[in-house]
């Protein structure tokens, strides 16, 4: 996979975007586990997660 620099860091170009494993609509814990896996596996090196990633307030920090 090619390689970008990212301040200090060499990550993947290609990353997996994790806001859909954390909003409305989300999978259960066991398939977005897998699906982070599978990432790592493939050779995903960069995951964008962020503590908004969340259905509410209550919930805030899922994402991360």
């Amino acid at each position: 996979m090619r390689q970008r620099r990212v301040g200090d860091r060499e990550v993947g170009a290609i990353g997996l975007g994790a806001m859909p494993l954390s909003v409305e609509g989300r999978p259960g814990e066991e398939r977005a586990l897998a699906t982070v896996a599978a990432a790592l596996e493939a050779g995903v090196t960069l995951i964008d997660t962020a503590d908004a990633y969340a259905l509410g307030l209550a919930d805030f920090g899922h994402g991360e």
